[in-house]
């Protein structure tokens, strides 16, 4: 198994909700931010929080962290995106409570947000956007195999 898995598989589950597709949803592009959307996530790897052999024949535990970004633009009034991020956020949150194991990615024993960055203004080359950064733990178990 690997990170890479891991991540593809909360892609896909991100735009599973109907505000989230592939135009306005990455891993690691910033680029779907410039083309006029009213709400993005660019996914990023964050740290490997720990890992370590939990068992016999090498079985491995790993913590991996996942960065979801939500972007949401400011588009008048700032009480605006201040709503629009709140909710925007509220959803995503809900949606990904009801898949603690990433709707089934392999060796996935357990998935949630548990906690995130205070919103910040980010600044694109053509707009600017009230961010917010979700932390995701993702707890992959597997064996590996041993090659000596």
């Amino acid at each position: 198994m690997s990170y890479d898995t891991v991540e593809s598989g909360l892609l896909t589950l991100i735009r599973v909700l109907s505000n989230y597709n592939t135009t306005n949803t990455d891993r690691g592009d910033y680029r779907v931010l410039g083309s006029g959307v009213t709400r993005a996530v660019v996914i990023n790897p964050g740290s490997i929080s720990n890992r370590e052999v939990v068992g016999l024949p090498r079985r491995i535990q790993t913590e991996w962290e996942i960065l979801i970004e939500l972007f949401v633009p400011f588009q008048g009034e700032i009480s605006t995106a201040s709503a629009a991020i709140r909710a925007d956020r509220q959803e995503l949150l809900d949606h990904l409570d009801k898949y603690p194991t990433i709707n089934g990615v392999a060796n996935v024993t357990h998935a949630f947000v548990g906690h995130g960055t205070e919103p910040e203004v980010w600044s694109g080359e053509s707009q600017s956007f009230w961010k917010q950064t979700l932390v995701m733990r993702v707890l992959e178990t597997y064996t590996a195999t041993i090659a000596e």
